[in-house]
């Protein structure tokens, strides 16, 4: 039979039979990214949120905080084969699960009733901090996944492998597509600080300061 066979195909062949792996199909890939309902807070003053967050420069005081805490969660689905000959197997991908969730907790100074004029100032400042974290993630979690399907394509099958090998095989596997996503994650982290920073300036605190001339400074702290 082999005799009928042109070299390249006998050698396509062999390959396939004892050489390196290959996976069948690409892996499929769900994505999914949503933010929950922001949690409130009314239960410290001004000058425990400022402790909270640290210190500004420039006037005014802080009447809000905002903790937008990002969650992922990444799943992997694998399968593996054995080779024609021998007892070795292949390795591979068949699914990665992302979701990656924003939880923000905001905070208005407890000083300030509910709708006056100092609430009102600090609870728009704070849904900003909000806003502004959501649509920074919806912008950039079509990269993260164009950079995590690159990636997994990129690492392709493990093996040839023993059996007794497959169980470290998906671990390092997991981590190097754990890292590429931890990666991608903490440059969307600098994008977002960025544009969080651009509304938390000396200008803006002593502006949001002066904003309720008839109740005057920030008030008791």
């Amino acid at each position: 039979m082999f005799a009928a066979l042109k070299v390249p195909v006998v050698a396509a062949y062999m390959l396939a039979a004892f050489g390196a792996c290959k996976a069948p199909a690409s892996a499929t890939f769900d994505f999914k990214f949503d933010m929950l309902a922001p949690i409130f807070h009314f239960d410290r003053t001004s000058d425990e949120l400022e402790k909270m967050k640290g210190a500004h420069e420039g006037a005014g005081r802080i009447g809000g905080l905002t903790n937008n805490e990002r969650l992922s969660s990444l799943n992997i689905v694998s399968a593996e084969t054995p080779q024609v000959f021998g007892d070795d197997y292949c390795h591979w991908p068949t699914s990665v699960t992302l979701r990656i969730t924003l939880r923000p907790t905001v905070w208005v100074a407890s000083q300030y009733a509910k709708g006056s004029c100092r609430y009102n100032v600090a609870y728009v400042h704070e849904m900003m901090h909000v806003k502004i974290a959501r649509d920074t993630l919806s912008e950039l979690m079509p990269g993260i996944e164009r950079l995590l399907r690159a990636h997994v394509a990129a690492l392709g099958a493990l093996g040839p492998m023993p059996e007794g090998s497959l169980d470290a095989a998906k671990q390092k596997q997991l981590g190097e597509i754990q890292a590429a996503l931890d990666g991608a994650l903490q440059r969307a982290d600098m994008v977002l600080d960025l544009r969080q920073a651009r509304i938390d300036t000396p200008y803006a605190y002593e502006q949001a300061s002066r904003a309720c001339p008839a109740e005057g400074e920030w008030g008791r702290r």
